[in-house]
């Protein structure tokens, strides 16, 4: 399983990245504001347990918002999970877009920056 400091090298959907994850670090707080429970059956909260991530899968949930749900949550892996906790939050996904597509032109603007600074 993955931990909270893991690096997943995904460079071209960039969502596993570090400097992705830490600006969804810095959201956490607005994050859980805006977050709703996940409706969720009891035998699925069972079926699951100690497996946020087949959950959420189970559920339709992109692997891609897999790890923000995680951190949203409070938690650091996805066996933190348990059946009894109360059915997981789930922030706000259309801004989790955005900070995505805002991590993506950064990335984009720094290499540009790198490539002029190569040219000169």
């Amino acid at each position: 399983m993955h931990s909270l400091h893991e690096l997943a090298v995904d460079d071209n959907g960039q969502y596993h990245v570090m400097g992705y994850r830490q600006i969804i670090e810095d959201h956490l707080p607005l994050l859980r504001t805006q977050a709703e429970p996940m409706e969720l059956e009891p035998s699925d909260a069972y079926r699951f347990d100690a497996d946020l991530f087949g959950l959420l899968s189970y559920h339709g949930y992109s692997t891609n918002h897999h790890y923000v749900i995680e951190r949203v949550n409070r938690y650091t892996s996805p066996m933190d999970y348990r059946y009894f906790h109360p059915a997981p939050l789930i922030p706000d996904l259309q801004y989790v877009t955005d900070l995505h597509q805002f991590y993506r032109g950064q990335r984009r603007l720094e290499r540009k920056r790198e490539m002029a600074d190569q040219e000169d």
